[in-house]
């Protein structure tokens, strides 16, 4: 028998938890971490990507930022999720501020919300590939550099490995 359990906070917090075999395995997207206690069981690069259902918006070529997105209708994760905080930092770099109009921390809401044509959102790619293929959400281009995340499984190295855990590690190496 596997438990999964997914809890969001730091990535640090989480760590700590690990060690004192608290929890067993870490599944992060955040940057790239790299540590000699850490056994990486699963890493795979994340795009993120702005998102809108509104065709006419997502049409236009390589959006200029100032004038387009900072006055879109954001969506955004709450305060925190590591792919937010990497958009405030290249966006505060340009000296440009986006002020959601909703910030939770369910990824799914936001994009049912994005296909009801509210606004547009900054995810990462894999969360929005269905809806891309349906074309119920497009992708906006801008002149942005693109932002990479990592999904990495991580547990501690002295970590004993049962066989479920194995599997589990299999699943998520596998998707």
């Amino acid at each position: 028998e596997v438990e999964v359990i997914i809890k969001s906070g730091a990535t640090e917090n989480l760590m700590d938890l690990a060690k004192s075999d608290e929890i067993d395995l870490i599944f992060t997207l955040d940057k790239k971490i790299y540590s000699s206690q850490w056994m990486c069981a699963a890493e795979r690069v994340e795009d993120t990507i702005f998102v809108t259902s509104d065709r006419v918006f997502a049409q236009k070529s390589n959006i200029h930022l100032i004038q387009h997105l900072a006055k879109a209708a954001f969506l955004l994760t709450e305060t925190g999720a590591a792919y937010r905080y990497e958009l405030e930092q290249m966006l505060a770099e340009k000296e440009i501020e986006i002020v959601p109009v909703l910030e939770i921390g369910n990824t799914e809401t936001i994009i049912n919300l994005l296909k009801r044509g509210m606004g547009i959102s900054f995810l990462p790619e894999f969360t929005v590939k269905d809806a891309l293929e349906q074309k119920t959400l497009q992708q906006v281009h801008t002149n942005l550099p693109q932002v990479v995340m990592y999904s990495q499984l991580f547990y501690h190295h002295s970590k004993w490995v049962t066989s479920q855990m194995q599997k589990f590690v299999e699943l998520v190496a596998s998707r």
